[in-house]
């Protein structure tokens, strides 16, 4: 599947920064003030899955976005750099009264965002950077319902990294190591 898309937006509203920091008792930080332009949002999305065999699914997605102010004739702040994502998943029927369980193994890509307005004391996007991903789970039933039960690791290799979305990338890297337990009772 491969989507594709262009829209113009009079009177777009978006968070843009200004040359200026403000100082406070805790520093100085980059001041930000709501804006309207006129803007164009283009993109593409990407989402596959090849079937190896029944028990072993190969899954692609990614995303790129591309914005531009057309009355300032520039790009626009904060929009997503290219990502894609890639895992191979094993599953199978149910055993042991457990149905669907699976293990999926990933890998998480995001490129250097390169298209950004030069904005005195706005500091350029971080690196790109990549993470690995791992979970395990199936679901059961417990009282005539459906639970749901796995077991995620998120950023495996515990790389140092920060999002060009993110606010605080300035202060701080993203979250390191995370082990998510999910549990989903349908009632």
């Amino acid at each position: 599947e491969l989507t594709a898309y262009a829209n113009t937006f009079d009177d777009y509203i978006y968070l843009r920064p200004q040359s200026e920091l403000r100082l406070t008792n805790r520093g100085a930080f980059p001041v930000q003030q709501y804006t309207q332009t006129d803007a164009l949002l283009a993109g593409l999305d990407l989402r596959t899955e090849i079937f190896l065999n029944p028990s072993f699914t190969y899954k692609i997605t990614g995303s790129w976005i591309y914005g531009w102010d057309q009355s300032k004739d520039e790009y626009l702040v904060w929009m997503p750099p290219a990502e894609a994502t890639h895992s191979m998943r094993w599953s199978t029927k149910a055993k042991f009264k457990l149905s669907d369980p699976f293990v999926e193994i990933g890998q998480h890509l995001v490129a250097e965002q390169k298209q950004f307005p030069e904005i005195e004391n706005l500091p350029n996007p971080p690196p790109a950077y990549q993470t690995l991903f791992a979970s395990i789970g199936a679901s059961t039933t417990l009282l005539k319902r459906v639970l749901d039960i796995s077991l995620s690791a998120e950023n495996i290799l515990n790389n140092t990294y920060r999002s060009y979305l993110n606010r605080q990338r300035y202060f701080a890297d993203e979250m390191g190591f995370n082990l998510l337990i999910k549990i989903k009772y349908q009632f």
